[in-house]
């Protein structure tokens, strides 16, 4: 019984954690016209996605520092996931999805190609519709 209550508190810690990032960067939705304070606001941005990740317990490795986003292979399989997700109920569009799908798999590739060379992209592209 005190392993089902320690799993809940972690399991609501870390929903506490997602609901806070998502008040945190709803700060930084709406560009601004000035270039030097968009400038500033995509840095705190970034700054605010790392602080945000170093709170979920992502390793230091697998932040990037530049954009502050978690490519761990945890975060690669939770994509994955995903996309796959999507394709099974929706199914794929060469020319609606295709460049979202295309930009997802070059970033994982440019910056995990160890994770990506497992071969998800053949099952999704088979699921394609036009």
């Amino acid at each position: 019984m005190s392993s089902n209550i320690t799993l809940r508190r972690v399991v609501d810690e870390k929903r506490a954690i997602r609901m806070q990032a998502r008040r945190v960067m709803s700060r930084y939705t709406y560009r601004d016209h000035d270039p030097v304070r968009e400038a500033d606001r995509r840095t705190s941005m970034n700054d605010a996605r790392t602080a945000l990740c170093l709170a979920m317990g992502v390793a230091e490795k697998d932040i990037d520092p530049a954009s502050g986003r978690d490519y761990s292979a945890e975060a690669y399989e939770r994509v994955r996931a995903s996309w796959q997700d999507y394709a099974r109920h929706h199914g794929l569009s060469r020319f609606y999805d295709g460049p979202a799908y295309q930009q997802a798999i070059d970033g994982w590739r440019a910056r995990r190609p160890d994770l990506v060379a497992d071969g998800w992209v053949g099952p999704l592209e088979s699921w394609a519709r036009d």
